[in-house]
């Protein structure tokens, strides 16, 4: 089930990569990073659409440099 922006409501750290424009392992250090509202199923990352569309906006309402 996706969302209406076309995201689906849990986001992998590829869909990080291709929602922020950056490479494969640039997302990885993002989704690993403290701040970042990342949880583990298992061994693979995932992040909630809404924590990450919030995250988002806060890292760039700050300017904050991301990982």
């Amino acid at each position: 089930m996706e969302r209406t922006n076309g995201l689906p409501f849990v986001l992998t750290p590829m869909d990080v990569a291709r929602v922020m424009c950056i490479s494969r392992n640039k997302a990885y250090e993002v989704v690993h990073s403290r701040d970042f509202p990342s949880f583990k199923v298992g061994k693979q990352y995932r992040v909630s659409h809404d924590k990450f569309l919030s995250w988002l906006s806060t890292a760039s309402d700050q300017k904050m440099e991301i990982a």
